[in-house]
């Protein structure tokens, strides 16, 4: 216990506030009771008591109580859904409504943020999650009037996360201060009869309208976002020339959107569409498009994010988009991880499908040894790959030419060209892909073989 006495005040008065994030403000009673010390700093810092998570099951009492010792501090408050219409707890949503001007973090819906105006919190709070509560709330109607370009201009606003929010909503947030923005469940006012989706459409102007509006964001994620404007191809470029994070799951028409933004210093890029294709019924999606558009688009100068460090593609390739990735990935020098789940079997097909040179359609071999540039000098793709993981229809052969190439074995440079750097890591179907002298082989040649079937999965091996 003396050594946990020599941590200083600051860093447990943390340790406890994670503990709260974690498992409610009752995680401060058997702290408090450790030894005198803790209880205390459990006492003495009012911002442990400013973490307010509300449920159904919370106990207005002792909610009325932690606002009392919280005190002037700073206020975090999380609002379960349908936890607002619980007549119990009307008095102590009146008090933090009224104490709106202490909000730093908030997770609550269209309906508490309603009672209370904007002016009084843009000064102070600096992450909000919304989400919509219900028709009554999906106009901010008073909730933005008073801000003026002083107003924007002092907003401490950093990170939001927008959940099935309409237009008029978003937009009031949006500005130079949000370095973080998270869009789920795009939301649209109309409503069309003949959906083949239970989610709500959702513009993708109104997508790229957001992403205009805030030039300084680092992290972007875009998740749930059925866009079905055609007017998207004729959208013009957006410059994100700070953005270091992108994630991008589950949005129809990703092709048209991404050709739009400029991330010249991305660095991490994830793009999910394996619930892009189908609905949970499995009906096929029309607006499927593929990839090839985007991929020629970020190779040009203005787009390119040379980088980039870490690209995950899943589910997302046809055939014909694969000579396209391939000359892609030959534009990024900086390549560390590469992660492609091929469900449809693409990176199969591909070679027998096209009538391209093979270096040309063929992943496989265009990792396996240099490629030809259009002046026809040779280069290695991705030569500073290190993590290669791939879950596709493919055969342990495949793999193996990449392994021996990029294993950090090879005495001297390859037709006159120096070697990649070695690949530590090789992540793919292994074990019924191959024979035991085949893993055994490909584990000798990269630090850590690892096999990705289910079986394996589940006991953690490793080659």
């Amino acid at each position: 216990m003396s050594y946990i006495n020599e941590i200083p005040p600051e860093i447990l008065a943390t340790v406890f506030e994670i503990s709260i994030y974690t498992s409610g403000i009752s995680a401060l009673r058997p702290l408090s009771v450790v030894c005198q010390h803790w209880h205390d700093i459990v006492e003495q810092t009012p911002r442990l008591w400013g973490i307010i998570l509300l449920h159904k099951h919370s106990s207005p009492e002792a909610l009325q109580r932690q606002i009392t010792k919280a005190k002037a501090a700073p206020l975090s408050i999380t609002i379960d859904p349908g936890t607002r219409s619980l007549k119990r707890t009307a008095n102590v949503f009146q008090q933090l409504s009224a104490l709106s001007r202490n909000w730093v973090m908030a997770t609550v819906g269209t309906d508490f943020i309603s009672s209370s105006r904007w002016v009084n919190l843009h000064r102070s709070l600096e992450e909000l999650a919304l989400r919509r509560a219900n028709p009554a709330h999906n106009e901010p109607s008073l909730f933005f009037d008073g801000v003026d370009a002083l107003s924007k201009r002092e907003t401490r606003l950093r990170s939001f996360t927008a959940t099935g929010l309409p237009k008029a909503w978003i937009v009031g947030f949006l500005g130079p201060s949000i370095l973080q923005f998270r869009l789920v469940n795009g939301f649209c006012d109309f409503v069309d009869q003949s959906t083949w989706s239970s989610r709500p459409y959702s513009r993708i102007s109104d997508t790229w309208d957001y992403l205009s509006r805030i030039p300084n964001v680092v992290n972007v994620h875009l998740k749930h976002l059925r866009h079905n404007d055609p007017r998207g191809s004729a959208l013009s470029p957006v410059r994100l020339s700070k953005l270091e994070n992108l994630h991008v799951e589950d949005v129809l028409r990703v092709p048209i959107l991404l050709s739009s933004i400029a991330a010249p210093s991305l660095q991490t890029l994830v793009i999910d569409r394996r619930r892009t294709r189908k609905d949970p019924w499995g009906f096929v999606f029309p607006e499927y498009a593929p990839m090839a558009p985007f991929f020629a688009r970020w190779s040009e100068p203005a787009f390119l994010p040379s980088n980039l460090h870490t690209l995950q593609l899943w589910d997302c390739l046809e055939v014909a988009d694969v000579p396209y990735v391939i000359r892609w990935l030959g534009r990024l020098p900086n390549l560390v991880r590469l992660i492609i789940g091929d469900e449809s079997n693409v990176l199969r097909d591909a070679p027998s499908r096209l009538s391209l040179d093979e270096g040309e359609n063929n992943l496989y071999k265009a990792l396996a040894a240099p490629i030809s540039r259009g002046d026809g000098s040779l280069f290695w793709l991705c030569p500073s790959l290190m993590i290669l993981h791939l879950e596709a229809d493919h055969h342990i052969t495949d793999l193996l030419p990449i392994a021996s190439a990029r294993g950090g074995i090879t005495p001297t440079p390859h037709h006159g060209i120096p070697p990649p750097n070695r690949l530590r890591r090789i992540e793919a179907l292994l074990c019924n892909t191959g024979e035991k002298e085949q893993i055994d082989l490909l584990s000798s040649l990269v630090d850590q073989a690892y096999c990705i079937c289910t079986t394996c999965g589940l006991h953690g091996m490793s080659f």
